[in-house]
């Protein structure tokens, strides 16, 4: 399967955050910091995915309405 474009873009950007939310882990950070910034990528996967369901059903309805 082929992933889109805005796809790989959004994995890219959340396993920069994943990888962010390790160096704190390296560099002493508190736990509490530490699942924050779990917190906030969990939160960006869900929110990118729920704009690209979007865009996946505007794009449907507009090919829908074309036939």
């Amino acid at each position: 399967m082929k992933t889109r474009p805005n796809a790989d873009f959004a994995l890219e950007a959340i396993r920069a955050c994943l990888s962010a939310a390790d160096d704190l882990l390296c560099f002493g950070a508190s736990d509490a910091e530490t699942d924050k910034g779990i917190w906030l990528v969990t939160a960006a996967a869900i929110l990118t995915d729920l704009a690209i369901e979007q865009r996946q059903a505007k794009s449907q309805a507009k090919q829908g309405g074309a036939e």
